[in-house]
């Protein structure tokens, strides 16, 4: 059975990785008291939401850029959104996978599923 301890150094690693995208490693709270961890939380829960904020926008950012990107490869010949594509795959070299291509360019996980 885990104590109240246990549980929020638990939580605490959750949370650090929200915040910072691995766990924590050589953080050493064994000093601190059950309030000073829930601190820490509360402190790394406004972390993750400040860094979910900046990749949602760094995301809007990304796709309006792509969506202008396709208009301008469409205007310059490919003709349609469908070849467009196909040529943007071609210059990313993604072959075709479209998680791959969205990566690449920075646009939301899933995009090419909604998009398309």
């Amino acid at each position: 059975m885990s104590t109240t301890i246990e549980n929020a150094l638990s939580i605490f690693s959750d949370v650090y990785k929200e915040a910072y995208g691995v766990r924590p490693r050589g953080v050493d709270l064994s000093a601190l008291s059950l309030s000073e961890i829930e601190s820490e939380i509360e402190h790394l829960s406004e972390v993750a939401h400040a860094r979910v904020e900046v990749e949602r926008e760094a995301e809007a950012v990304a796709v309006a850029q792509f969506e202008a990107h396709v208009a301008d490869v469409i205007a310059t010949g490919a003709g349609c959104r469908e070849a467009a594509l196909r040529w943007i795959h071609e210059a990313e070299e993604t072959e075709g996978d479209w998680e791959r291509l969205a990566w690449a360019l920075g646009l939301p996980f899933g995009y090419f599923t909604v998009a398309s």
